[in-house]
């Protein structure tokens, strides 16, 4: 009686886990009643007929090759620019293709009808506005990849990895040479003050951290499905790259996300092998982390800063800033002060504590609530179990490689997610879109075949 009622319950748990996630693994029914035909589309002979309509795809895959080609090189006005351009695409894409309405878009969906609201309802509703412009650009952004990723996905994380080697070889120079100290905070009473701090083309360390954890995700799996040998090996070279860069920034968010990703990745893998092999592989990583944080001084001194509170003066600053940042939301509750960093910029002075000037709220969750309100909060959580929840479905019922896309675009969000928890340059947009390549990614997985 007790192993049914406790399959029961277990059974209950599965399905509401399921039905949270809009999980289904015959996504045939999404087809017919989530994919809607497009008016403009039907019945159009000069579709057909266009050179413009039959280059779209080709189009598409110009402008995702060129964003993530040049992102960690040019400002952030060209990034726009490039979303912008993405913007015209997509909308012709709508006017003359059927729309793709999946599970997770509906939840992309539900979170840019709230952060809508919130622009609306925001106390300055200029800046929001403008805010609430660039959520826009980012989700169109992320549908135009979805499309790209259904068809050329080995060429955009391609480009993304040549990017990543690029920016690599820079950090690794700048370690040999030494590099001017820029947005790199360290205790001054820290053994490491003087350490250097690589940031490469991105002008932050923990930004630069942020910008390699995809490639460590995307790289391993590369590795393993692609089918020609130079393309394996530049993938294994750009993976073991980017960790050696992501540890040579010194950023402690860098780190626990590389953790993070690794314990998940270990589970994931856990469920393939023998026995023997499980026991080889989690002794073998038990061993890697003892061994480094034995013999790799720095790795100590910034993990045991962690643990000792205000006493680390960085800690200090953004303890203060996320007590201010909670009286904000206290005021700001339900719907937020409104999307976007100038709107925080805006409101933050007024309960700002002196000498804690900060530009956002060092931790994604906390700004996504100041931004977005309880309500906001919520849905974007949601989002990310839907998100989760797709990628776990694919991984435990298709077959490769798309089960190993969906665990690279896994371990990629994870990454991102647990750096965010401690600062919040998921905002910049050469991180924002990886964030959104891995959702679009997983995405493109669940549109039904033909």
């Amino acid at each position: 009686m007790d192993a049914r009622r406790n399959w029961f319950r277990g059974s209950l748990l599965l399905r509401g886990l399921q039905g949270l996630s809009l999980w289904a693994q015959d996504t045939r029914t999404w087809a017919t009643a989530g994919l809607l035909t497009s008016w403009a589309g039907q019945g159009r002979g000069w579709t057909a007929r266009s050179w413009l309509c039959r280059g779209l795809d080709g189009l598409a895959l110009g402008w995702a090759v060129v964003l993530f080609a040049v992102a960690p090189y040019v400002s952030t006005g060209i990034i726009g620019a490039i979303l912008a351009g993405g913007t015209v695409l997509w909308l012709v894409m709508v006017l003359t293709r059927p729309l793709q309405l999946t599970p997770i878009t509906l939840a992309v969906l539900a979170f840019w009808g709230l952060t809508t609201v919130a622009a609306l309802c925001s106390p300055v509703l200029a800046t929001s506005a403008y805010g609430w412009g660039l959520v826009t650009l980012y989700l169109v952004g992320y549908a135009l990849l979805s499309r790209v990723l259904q068809t050329h996905r080995d060429w955009v994380v391609a480009v993304y990895l040549l990017t990543v080697a690029i920016v690599g070889v820079e950090g690794l120079r700048q370690w040999q040479d030494g590099a001017v100290a820029l947005a790199t905070w360290v205790d001054q009473e820290s053994p490491l003050k003087d350490t250097t701090r690589i940031y490469s083309y991105l002008g932050n360390p923990n930004l630069l951290a942020a910008y390699l954890l995809p490639a460590v995700s995307l790289g391993a799996v590369a590795v393993l499905v692609w089918s020609r040998w130079w393309a394996r090996v530049l993938a294994a070279a750009v993976t073991v790259l980017a960790v050696v860069c992501i540890g040579l920034t010194y950023s402690r968010g860098g780190w626990l996300a590389l953790g993070v990703m690794g314990l998940v990745g270990l589970a994931l893998a856990l469920r393939q092998v023998s026995a023997r092999v499980r026991a080889g592989l989690v002794g073998g990583a038990v061993g890697i982390v003892a061994l480094a944080v034995a013999f790799i001084p720095g790795l100590q001194v910034r993990l045991a800063s962690i643990f000792v509170g205000r006493d680390d003066s960085s800690n200090n600053f953004r303890i203060t800033v996320w007590d201010t940042v909670w009286q904000m939301v206290q005021d700001y509750f339900w719907l937020g002060i409104g999307p976007g960093n100038r709107t925080f910029e805006t409101i933050y002075p007024y309960y700002q504590r002196a000498g804690y000037n900060a530009l956002g709220a060092y931790s994604v969750p906390l700004e996504t609530w100041v931004e977005l309100g309880v309500v906001g909060l919520v849905v974007s959580l949601w989002l990310v179990v839907v998100v989760w929840g797709w990628a776990v479905g694919v991984w435990l019922t298709r077959p490769s490689p798309e089960r190993w896309w969906a665990a690279a675009a896994l371990l990629l969000t994870v990454g991102l997610m647990v750096q965010g928890l401690f600062d919040t340059v998921w905002y910049r947009p050469q991180v924002q879109m990886l964030w959104w390549l891995g959702i679009a990614l997983i995405n493109s997985l669940t549109v039904p075949k033909d």
